[in-house]
């Protein structure tokens, strides 16, 4: 029996941890499992040290308020490590941090796996250097991903994307829309601002008064999924101020996203693994993304993809658009959600529907657990 330490240091990591620990538990449930992660992590029996949410941050300026938490939940983690509390470390994306706790790891000669690859096709690329020199097994969910790393030497397996499995909405469009009171008969728009107070900081201001434009134009009715990360009577609090009386309907609801999203017409996406829920769910959508400007300007020096979004990399093609910083404004989210709703989406739609049979087929998450327990078995844990 092991007692491995996992972190996730993010809302997405902490859902694909807690599919691959849901079915570990089949494989091999005799381990135990401790370290950094949220509700999906917890509801799996593992003991959480320190939250996601407290150290889930965008950009490198917006990390700044979070240095303490930081700091502390590293410095745990790097006394659970060299003192040998654990026997093994299972990293789930986060690089900023997993890639500092898997070289401390290896200089202990812990076993590291790594499940879900740093984007170092995005930016970075170096960092392929430390992970070969850190990482005992990488398991990615990209199919492209799987040859970068066996040209770099690195062990390696693609198991396939784990939000095949589970984006599927739970009730179909109308009764989502009968069962929220929202009109069957006008045009319904999802908005997304994002996972993170950070995000609803930049975005939400923007959403809202877009959705006054087509409200009043249109008729346009909306629907704001808010993201379990959030807190649902703040982010209604944040909307009502923002409104400020003007005449919107739109439902703010926590618990069905994946309803909501396909019950939509189109969607106001913020940047991350939301839109490509969105394009699984067949949603028409425009991503829209915006932080610091400092930020911003560093982080384009260095990223070398030449979109944003994971559906757009994914197809190699500029699919969905995308309203980056300066043209994340209120004029171009109107023109462009018109112009999905007005036809162009159902384009869209049909070039979106190509993913599930690249990121396919379903079981990731059990084959990722298949790999993690032969894996261990391989180490004598």
């Amino acid at each position: 029996m092991a007692r491995i330490l996992i972190v996730a240091g993010e809302a997405s990591g902490d859902r694909l941890g807690g599919l691959l620990l849901q079915e570990l538990k089949k494989e091999a449930p005799h381990h135990s499992f401790v370290g950094v992660g949220d509700k999906e992590l917890e509801a799996q029996g593992v003991e959480i040290l320190v939250r996601s949410h407290e150290l889930d941050v965008v950009g490198g300026l917006e990390a700044v308020s979070r240095l303490p938490r930081l700091y502390y939940a590293y410095t745990m983690l790097k006394d659970l490590i060299t003192s040998k509390e654990v026997d093994a470390l299972l990293l789930i994306d986060y690089p900023g941090m997993n890639l500092r706790l898997a070289q401390l790891a290896r200089s202990v000669g812990l076993p590291v796996i790594y499940y879900v690859s740093p984007q170092i096709w995005a930016w970075r690329p170096g960092r392929i250097k430390k992970i070969k020199r850190s990482v005992s097994f990488m398991m990615v969910i990209l199919p492209f991903e799987e040859e970068i790393y066996r040209k770099a030497g690195v062990p390696v397996t693609y198991v396939g994307h784990p939000l095949i499995d589970i984006v599927k909405p739970q009730t179909d469009g109308r009764n989502f829309r009968k069962g929220y009171g929202l009109p069957l008969d006008r045009e319904l728009v999802a908005l997304l601002p994002g996972s993170r107070k950070q995000e609803l900081d930049y975005l939400l201001e923007e959403m809202v008064e877009t959705a006054a434009i087509l409200a009043r134009e249109r008729g346009t009715a909306f629907v704001l999924p808010v993201a379990p990360t959030l807190s649902l009577e703040d982010v209604g609090e944040r909307w009502s101020r923002l409104v400020k009386g003007r005449d919107i309907n739109c439902v703010i609801m926590q618990g069905d996203t994946y309803s909501a999203v396909a019950a939509a017409d189109a969607a106001l996406v913020a940047s991350g693994t939301a839109t490509l829920e969105t394009a699984l769910l067949g949603t028409p959508q425009v991503l829209v993304y915006r932080v610091n400007p400092i930020t911003y300007a560093v982080g384009k020096r260095l990223v070398r993809v030449k979109w944003l979004s994971l559906v757009n990399i994914i197809l190699d093609a500029q699919v969905i658009p995308e309203l980056i910083q300066s043209r994340a404004k209120v004029s171009l989210m109107v023109e462009r959600v018109e112009r999905l709703l007005e036809g162009e989406g159902r384009e869209l739609r049909d070039r979106m529907a190509r993913l599930r049979d690249i990121l396919g087929p379903p079981g990731a998450s059990n084959r990722a657990a298949a790999e993690v327990a032969r894996f261990l078995e391989e180490k004598g844990l």
